[in-house]
């Protein structure tokens, strides 16, 4: 197998995001090669800003939202088909606090100093187990991922 890498990127007037997906592809004896499994790999998102002194007194002195994610596979075991079984396990944290990138910051109450943290996002820091399937001709995953796009899509 091997890997290759994507990159997203987009600008915002407030910041900007990039992802990375990693992409395995299989090269076996007596076939094309052909992709086998597909994930986010890493992200970063950082959106918006403060345009007067009140944005700034309402967010803390803290005007932009940041929002990372970052993955790992590992091989762990061979399995009946002959590949191996790939452990992926991730992290996707938000600054300041647990916000939402698709609400209104200035929306909420006032942040305080409290609320100047990372926090982990525990729905998609996670970890995962993908087997082969012949059949589907890909990785499998032993329990489906949860969508997090709010972190890895630009």
């Amino acid at each position: 197998m091997a890997g290759v890498e994507t990159q997203l990127r987009a600008m915002y007037s407030g910041g900007g995001a990039s992802s990375t997906t990693l992409h395995l592809i299989a090269f076996l004896p007596g076939q094309p090669p052909f992709e086998v499994l597909s994930v986010p790999q890493s992200a970063n998102v950082m959106i918006r800003a403060c345009f007067s002194e009140r944005d700034m007194k309402h967010r803390a002195q803290v005007c932009h939202d940041e929002y990372n994610f970052d993955a790992s596979l590992d091989l762990t075991e061979v399995s009946a088909a002959g590949m191996p079984v790939l452990r992926y396990r991730s992290e996707a944290t938000s600054f300041p606090g647990p916000v939402s990138r698709f609400e209104d910051s200035l929306a909420g109450r006032p942040l305080s100093k409290s609320d100047i943290v990372t926090v982990t996002n525990p729905l998609c820091s996670y970890h995962r187990l993908y087997s082969f399937d012949p059949e589907a001709r890909g990785y499998i995953p032993d329990t489906p991922p949860p969508d997090c796009s709010d972190y890895t899509v630009p």
